[in-house]
């Protein structure tokens, strides 16, 4: 079990992320290019924060993420979604 702190650390982190890559879905940038994603498997950052928010019964967020997934990173056939 995580230290509480470590915990909402953690859950900060996440709810920063989510709200950054909202931001920049709006924004039209290219979700590969943000720089906190793993750039070679970028749908492994929006797999991480589903998985948060699965844990924090944080559905609606966890439906938002996954549209984003399928709808930015479909086309890009080398992530094998």
């Amino acid at each position: 079990m995580e230290p509480k702190s470590d915990a909402q650390e953690k859950d900060l982190a996440c709810r920063l992320a989510y709200e950054f890559i909202l931001e920049s879905v709006k924004e039209d940038q290219e979700f590969e290019n943000l720089e906190f994603v793993n750039k070679e498997l970028p749908h492994k950052t929006i797999d991480k924060l589903i998985n948060h928010f699965e844990k924090t019964e944080e559905y609606e967020k966890c439906s938002t993420l996954q549209k984003i997934k399928y709808n930015r990173l479909l086309e890009y056939s080398k992530y094998n979604l």
